[in-house]
């Protein structure tokens, strides 16, 4: 009986776990140049994990925590980040936005 608790108790942990997929948040912008550039903490990624940059309709599949966007003199742009597991996508980040400033 012992065992069975057991045994149950560690089957829920597990499934607890491996389906929770974390939520980045607190994205910054920074201009370079002519582009800007996000950057995020990582959120708790595994191995495998990517993150699903996406700006508008194009969207972006990687593993660093920071994403470079080309952008016009007072151009806007504004992305949203989402984490994917196995095939399976997180929640979305709040939308960050930002204006690149130019020089002349």
């Amino acid at each position: 009986m012992v065992l069975a608790l057991g045994g149950i108790a560690t089957l829920f942990l597990v499934r607890a776990t491996s389906t929770d997929i974390p939520r980045v948040s607190n994205i910054q912008a920074d201009t370079k140049g002519s582009s800007i550039e996000f950057s995020w903490n990582d959120p708790g990624l595994r191995a495998g994990d990517t993150y699903v940059v996406t700006s508008g309709t194009d969207s972006s599949t990687q593993t660093a925590t920071s994403f470079l966007a080309p952008t016009g003199t007072g151009q806007q742009v504004c992305i949203t980040v989402t984490v994917n597991r196995s095939g399976k996508t997180g929640p979305v980040s709040a939308e960050k936005c930002a204006s690149a400033k130019g020089n002349g």
